[in-house]
């Protein structure tokens, strides 16, 4: 069976057709698309935010060239093939919460398919694995100096200000990107007169939900260093070359040492040290359900101590 490509003026994308030719008669090719051809027309509406996007995209990608499965039309794909490419996944040794996040791609596509009459029925999925622990990790006193000295060292002023944004705040860094947004479109975050507060507008944020998120000193005056700023200095390639740097400097090895553990730092912090009631927590971070917020507070070993210290009192 031989393979040409023909252009899908509708996806805008190469599509691959099949021709047979055992009898001298071409195919046509099917109404139906192959997964990665819809995935990519229709990526905008299942993924808005870029990295989601761009990181489905690829999950969704590795699936079309494991076993050549990306010329099978989504209507042929059944669950023995989703099997097979989990069982792949897994015998490489990733992380189940990775391939967690490439089967929960491609149901995704399977899915507005099937709602968007593409398909007429979605194949079974395998379950997911459980994942255990997640990101037990926030950043100790020391870490965090040592982030900001590194990036005041090399030049990098802003990446300091975003690491002092977000272990002072709990802002994701898609949030804290929104200082220098485009106020226009709805995607710029505003900060109070008195400077107490910072608003993030429902389209910046996760749940799509405004909030006001409260701000110390530290962090207010880092967000106005950050006004106009971010815009010029700011790229997804740029930022994770940064970090990449810092993260060898002072944890190499350390795959735990990312950006999103200024959010567990502050979040954690909020619960350990002022003692914060969990719901307010998850008013300050923008979680829809306290079971999130849970997830991101670990107690440390002071925190214990200090918990059960004096529980019975002095016996003697």
């Amino acid at each position: 069976m031989a393979f040409q490509t023909v252009l899908n003026r509708d996806a805008d994308v190469v599509v691959p057709s099949t021709n047979d030719n055992r009898f001298g008669v071409s195919a046509p090719a099917s109404s139906v698309p192959t997964l990665q051809v819809f995935a990519t027309k229709v990526a905008n509406r299942l993924w808005s935010r870029f990295k989601h996007r761009r990181d489905s995209l690829m999950y969704v990608s590795r699936f079309a060239t494991f076993r050549d499965f990306g010329v099978v039309t989504l209507d042929k794909i059944t669950s023995d093939m989703l099997w097979d490419f989990r069982d792949h996944l897994a015998e490489t040794g990733i992380a189940t919460s990775t391939i967690n996040r490439h089967m929960s791609a491609l149901s995704s596509v399977f899915s507005h398919a099937l709602e968007t009459r593409i398909i007429d029925t979605k194949p079974a999925f395998p379950k997911y694995y459980k994942e255990e622990g997640g990101r037990p990790r926030q950043f100790s006193d020391d870490e965090y100096r040592r982030l900001i000295a590194h990036f005041r060292e090399t030049g990098d002023d802003w990446m300091a200000d975003l690491v002092i944004v977000g272990c002072n705040t709990g802002m994701r860094k898609s949030e804290i990107l929104a200082i220098d947004g485009n106020a226009s479109r709805g995607l710029r975050a505003e900060i109070s007169a008195d400077g107490k507060f910072i608003y993030l507008p429902p389209k910046v944020t996760k749940t799509k939900k405004g909030r006001h998120v409260p701000l110390n000193a530290e962090a207010a005056a880092a967000v106005h260093r950050l006004e106009g700023v971010i815009s010029q200095a700011y790229t997804h390639d740029i930022f994770y070359d940064r970090w990449w740097n810092a993260r060898q400097r002072i944890c190499p090895g350390d795959k735990t040492f990312v950006f999103h553990v200024t959010r567990h730092t502050a979040l954690s912090r909020l619960a350990n040290e002022k003692n914060l009631n969990t719901a307010i927590i998850a008013e300050i971070a923008g979680h829809s359900t306290i079971k999130t917020t849970q997830r991101y507070l670990h107690g440390t070993d002071d925190a214990k101590f200090e918990a059960v210290a004096g529980l019975i009192g002095d016996a003697a």
